[in-house]
C-alpha cells in the first residue's frame, strides 16, 4: 500500500474549494430547472468515490483515508445537516459513496430534497476546504525577509 504524503494531499485539496463551489452552483441551476452539463458535479462525485474507495471491501480496511479529507468531508456532512450522523470512518465511507452516486445521477428531474441536500453539502465542503487551505498557507515557513 502506497503512503500518501502531505504534499500530495494538499495538491489534491488545492482545487477542492473551487470544484465544490462550482458543483453547488450547478446543483442550484438544476434545482431551478436549468439544464447544465454538471461537469464539476461529476468531477466531485469522482473525487468522493476515489477518496473513500476500498473502505467497504471486506473485514479489513485495505485503504486509509488521509486525515484532511476525512475531516473536511465529515465537517461538510455535519454543516449540511445530513440526515445520517457520521460517527465512524465506515459511516463516512458509506455516506460519501451514496452521495457520489447521487451526484453522478443528478438531473433537472431529480428529487428536489436530494438536490438541495447535495447542494448544501457542496457549499459546506467548499467553505471547509477553503478554510483548511487558508490555515495551511499560514502554517508554512515565512519568507526570510518578512518579519
Amino acid at each position: 500500500m502506497a503512503e500518501v504524503t502531505t504534499e500530495e494531499t494538499l495538491r489534491t485539496l488545492n482545487n477542492l474549494p473551487l470544484l465544490a463551489s462550482q458543483a453547488a452552483i450547478e446543483l442550484d441551476a438544476l434545482f431551478r430547472n436549468v439544464a447544465t452539463e454538471s461537469r464539476a458535479t461529476k468531477a466531485l462525485a469522482l473525487w468522493l468515490s476515489t477518496s473513500f474507495q476500498g473502505l467497504q471491501e471486506g473485514p479489513e480496511h485495505s485503504f486509509l483515508v488521509d486525515p484532511p479529507t476525512e475531516s473536511l468531508v465529515t465537517r461538510a456532512f455535519q454543516q449540511a445537516q445530513w440526515a445520517i450522523s457520521v460517527r465512524t470512518v465506515t459511516d463516512l465511507s458509506i455516506e460519501a459513496s451514496k452521495l457520489a452516486n447521487s451526484l453522478r445521477d443528478m438531473r433537472v428531474d431529480s428529487d428536489r430534497k436530494a438536490m438541495a441536500d447535495a447542494r448544501a453539502f457542496c457549499a459546506a465542503l467548499a467553505e471547509s476546504a477553503a478554510l483548511y487551505l487558508h490555515s495551511q498557507y499560514f502554517q508554512g515557513p515565512k519568507h526570510p525577509f518578512r518579519h
